[in-house]
């Protein structure tokens, strides 16, 4: 048997998140992106604030919104403080992503459909990743794959009391209390 391809980085979860990231990763290293259903998929939209809308990110974006979300989702009342801006312009996940997948693809890396994360093991600084169909190794690997990870249930991380969110690469948790 043969040794097993090394990669950079591998990517467990293509979309938005992964995608993101891989895309960047990809300029510089070799990224492998799998998913347990297909790569760039999403049944999920996002806006962002107004002022991360640049010449790269207009083509993507459209309309907004003028209202900042004010319950969670078990219907609890919240009081945010965020400073709001004029409006929110929503991402066109459906040219967003495509774009980010050919990036990381024309720049050599590789992704793989339908291909569900097992397990995985670190020795001497490379992690092993089991998956559905087959193994990789790797100097680093980044958990994309959302808030049912199998990868934070092998590490069983419980975020039984916590709902948090991510806005613009800043993570903010709210109370349950």
């Amino acid at each position: 048997m043969g040794e097993i391809e090394l990669y950079d980085v591998i990517i467990v979860g293509g979309g938005p998140a992964g995608l993101a990231v891989g895309s960047e990763l990809s300029y510089h290293h070799k990224v492998l992106l799998i998913d347990k259903d297909v790569i760039g998929r999403t049944t999920k939209s996002w806006f962002v604030p107004l002022d991360v809308v640049d010449e790269k990110v207009m083509p993507y974006s459209y309309t907004g919104v003028t209202r900042f979300m004010t319950e969670t989702f078990g219907g609890a009342n919240v009081s945010w403080r965020a400073e709001l801006f004029d409006r929110y312009p929503y991402i066109n996940e459906k040219t967003l992503l495509p774009h980010w997948l050919e990036v990381l693809q024309n720049n050599g890396s590789e992704v793989i459909n339908q291909c569900a994360y097992v397990d995985s093991t670190v020795k001497d600084g490379i992690v092993t990743v089991e998956t559905a169909t087959g193994r990789f190794r790797s100097r680093l690997l980044i958990d994309a794959s959302g808030y049912d990870s199998p990868i934070i249930q092998k590490y069983k991380i419980n975020r039984v009391h916590d709902y948090w969110w991510s806005v613009f690469g800043s993570i903010g948790d709210i109370p349950t209390a």
